[in-house]
C-alpha cells in the first residue's frame, strides 16, 4: 500500500489513505459502485457474480469469537476456544440483507458447532456488530481481519476448530486497463503470496 502511495499520493485505500476520504460501503454496495465508476476496486467477500466485473480472490481468513471484554471465556486471546460453549449465549447477528453469503456462512459454522445462535440483537455492519458487543448485548462470530483495526472493551478467541474460513476477493472492473488500478491489483498479488 505505502508503494501505491508514493507513486500517485491521492490513491485511496481506505480512510485517510494518500489524504482522501473513502466512502464506507454496505457490503452488498461495493461491486455495484465498481461497476458505476464510483470506486476502482472493492474488497468483498464473495458473492454472486455482476456482469462486467473482474473478481481476484485474495485473502483467506478465519472467524474468531467476539466477546464484552468481561466475559467469563474472555480469558487469553491467543487460547482457541470451542464455539459450542457459546450456543446459549445470547449472539448480536448480521442482517441476512447486508450480506447473504456471509450471513450463511456464520450460520453454517454455528450449525457446524451443534447449534443455531439465538440472535436477540441485529446489525447492518460488522462494526456495528461489534459495537453491540462493546455494550454487552451479546457475542458475535467476525473475520479476524476485521478486529485488527478495532480498538475498544472486546474480547476475541480463535476456534478450536478453524476449518471455516471467510475469503475476500478484489473487485475491479473487467476490460479496463487503468495503470493504478492495476498496479494496485499487483502489489495486492504479491503481498498475498508473502502473506500466504
Amino acid at each position: 500500500m505505502s508503494t501505491i502511495q508514493g507513486q500517485a499520493p491521492r490513491s485511496a485505500g481506505h480512510r485517510g489513505c494518500g489524504g482522501r476520504q473513502v466512502p464506507r460501503q454496505a457490503a452488498t454496495r461495493p461491486p455495484r459502485a465498481v461497476a458505476r465508476h464510483e470506486i476502482d476496486i472493492a474488497v468483498i467477500r464473495p458473492s454472486a457474480p455482476v456482469r462486467g466485473l473482474r473478481v481476484r480472490p485474495w485473502r483467506h481468513d478465519q472467524f474468531v469469537i467476539a466477546l464484552p471484554e468481561g466475559h467469563s471465556q474472555a480469558g487469553d486471546a491467543s487460547d482457541p476456544v470451542d464455539l459450542a460453549r457459546f450456543a446459549d449465549e445470547p449472539w448480536v447477528w448480521l442482517r441476512r440483507e447486508a450480506s447473504p453469503d456471509y450471513h450463511d456462512q456464520l450460520m453454517a459454522t454455528c450449525r457446524k458447532a451443534g447449534f443455531t445462535p439465538d440472535a436477540r440483537h441485529i446489525a447492518n455492519s460488522i462494526l456495528t456488530q461489534l459495537a453491540m458487543v462493546a455494550c454487552g448485548l451479546g457475542v458475535t462470530l467476525v473475520p479476524n481481519v476485521a478486529v485488527r483495526s478495532i480498538q475498544g472493551p472486546l474480547a476475541y478467541r480463535p476456534l478450536t476448530d478453524s476449518a471455516d474460513i471467510v475469503e475476500l476477493s478484489l473487485v475491479s472492473r473487467a476490460g479496463t486497463h487503468e495503470p493504478l488500478v492495476e498496479e494496485f491489483l499487483r502489489h495486492a498479488a504479491t503481498d498475498r503470496q508473502e502473506t500466504d
